[in-house]
């Protein structure tokens, strides 16, 4: 018998996104430029990589992380 709670962890699960898929990997080699380059905060970094892991990262999800370092003051913090 399924009760809600593993309902809620099987459907999670089948959202999961595998990270050693060459899209992954792209995506995490991208975030690691982004915050390399002064693009993206640590902080954002982390939920965008949260987000992969989660199968829940979209193009608003990067939109955002972006639009965040600019809001923040962008490639002045990397002085």
């Amino acid at each position: 018998m399924t009760t809600p709670e593993t309902q809620d962890k099987s459907a999670k699960s089948e959202h999961a996104t595998d990270t050693s898929t060459p899209d992954a990997l792209l995506a995490q080699k991208v975030i690691d430029a982004l915050v390399s380059d002064g693009l993206v905060s640590e902080l954002d970094a982390a939920s965008l990589r949260a987000g992969l892991a989660a199968g829940t990262v979209d193009s608003g999800t990067w939109k955002l992380a972006l639009e965040n370092k600019l809001e923040r003051g962008g490639a002045d913090e990397r002085k």
